[in-house]
C-alpha cells in the first residue's frame, strides 16, 4: 500500500511537471545573452571614448547584451571590420562609408552595400599644427616641411592626403606615425608639423596642445575651394577660439562626418537595443567625459535628420522614431 501511494504520488507530481512545461513560454531570443564587438579609431581618440561609453551604457542597462570595444588603427579598418563580418558596429567616416558603399578608394574591389547608420556622433576636424616659433604658417609652407601623418591605411593618412591633392604638391618629408607619438615628435622637433584628425577635446588634441606651444594653421579659402572641387564629400568646420592652450583665434579646418554604423546582418533588436541604452542614458555617459559625448548629444541633435551616408539600420529608426528625435 505504502508503494503504490508512493508511486501514485510521482505520477502526480509528473502530471503538474508536464502541465507547466506545456504552459510555459520558451525565453524570447533577446533574453539570451548576445555578445557584440565595437570597434573604432586609436584609444585616445574621440571615436574611442564614444565607443568605450556605449559599451558602458550597455553593460549597465542592458540584460541580456554585452559590448567589447576595440580599437583599431584608424576608421578604415573600422569600417572594413564591419563589412567584413569581424565586427558588429564601427565609429567611423562618413568618406569610408560612402567609399566602402561604392566599393572606391581603399574599398577598391571589396565593395560593401550592407552598411546601416545608427547616429552621428561627431564631426572631427583635420588640423595641422606647428610649433609658434617655427617658420610654417600657411598651407603652402608645408613644401619645405617634414609633416607627420597617420599610418597608411588610417582615416586620417586619407584626409591628409586630401589636402596635398589640393594643394598639389607634397612636403619635403612625410613620416608615418601613431597618433600617440605625434605630440612628442612635433615637442622633439623630429617633425615641423603634425596633421591629425580628431574630435573637438579628444584626449590625444588636448596633449599636443599641452605638450607643445601650438599654432594651427586655418583652412584658407584657396586651398579649400580646391578641396572642394575634389568632391570627397567634405566640409569646413571651426575649432572655437580657447579651445586649446595659446590658441586665442578660431580656426577653420575640414571636417567629415563621423557615424556609428552596422551590418544589415545586425537583427533590429540588437541594434535597437544598443540606442536604447545608450542614449536613454546619454547623461550618465556625458557624465564621465563631457566634452567628447556632449559633442555626441550636439551632433545628433542638429544632423540626426540629415540623410546618412548610407540607409539607416530599422532597428535605430525606430528607436529614434518612438523618442520623437527622427522625423
Amino acid at each position: 500500500m505504502k508503494k503504490g501511494k508512493i508511486v501514485g504520488l510521482m505520477l502526480v507530481l509528473a502530471l503538474i511537471l508536464s502541465m507547466i512545461l506545456a504552459y510555459a513560454k520558451p525565453a524570447p531570443a533577446e533574453e539570451k545573452m548576445t555578445d557584440i564587438k565595437i570597434v573604432s579609431a586609436a584609444i585616445g581618440s574621440g571615436t574611442y571614448v564614444n565607443i568605450v561609453a556605449m559599451s558602458a551604457m550597455i553593460a549597465a542597462h542592458s540584460k541580456w547584451l554585452r559590448a567589447t570595444p576595440i580599437p583599431t588603427p584608424g576608421w578604415i579598418d573600422s569600417c572594413r571590420m564591419v563589412g567584413e563580418g569581424r565586427a558588429d558596429i564601427a565609429g567611423t567616416g562618413s568618406i569610408d562609408i560612402t567609399a566602402m558603399m561604392k566599393g572606391i578608394r581603399h574599398f577598391k574591389g571589396k565593395q560593401y552595400t550592407g552598411l546601416r547608420w545608427l547616429w552621428p556622433f561627431m564631426f572631427p576636424r583635420t588640423t595641422v599644427a606647428t610649433r609658434k616659433d617655427s617658420p610654417f604658417r600657411t598651407f603652402k609652407d608645408l613644401r619645405n616641411a617634414r609633416v607627420a601623418i597617420s599610418l597608411p591605411g588610417s582615416a586620417g593618412e586619407t584626409d591628409a592626403k586630401a589636402i596635398f591633392d589640393a594643394l598639389g604638391f607634397e612636403p619635403k618629408k612625410i613620416v608615418y606615425m601613431a597618433y600617440t607619438d605625434m605630440a612628442s615628435a612635433l615637442k622633439d622637433r623630429t617633425v615641423d608639423a603634425v596633421i591629425h584628425t580628431y574630435s573637438i577635446g579628444a584626449p590625444l588634441m588636448i596633449d599636443l596642445a599641452t605638450m607643445n606651444d601650438c599654432y594651427f594653421i586655418p583652412m584658407d579659402d584657396e586651398t579649400w575651394n580646391k578641396l572642394e572641387a575634389l568632391g570627397l564629400g567634405y566640409v569646413r568646420l571651426p575649432i572655437p577660439a580657447k579651445t586649446y592652450r595659446l590658441q586665442d583665434y578660431e580656426v577653420l579646418c575640414q571636417a567629415k562626418g563621423g557615424y556609428m554604423v552596422a551590418s544589415e546582418r545586425m537583427s533590429d533588436k540588437v541594434a535597437y537595443e544598443v540606442c536604447r541604452t545608450f542614449w536613454d542614458n546619454i547623461d550618465e555617459a556625458a557624465a564621465q567625459n563631457p566634452k567628447v559625448i556632449g559633442e555626441c548629444k550636439e551632433t545628433v541633435k542638429t544632423t540626426l535628420n540629415v540623410p546618412g551616408p548610407s540607409p539607416m539600420h530599422p532597428g535605430a529608426m525606430k528607436y529614434f522614431k518612438e523618442k520623437g528625435m527622427l522625423k
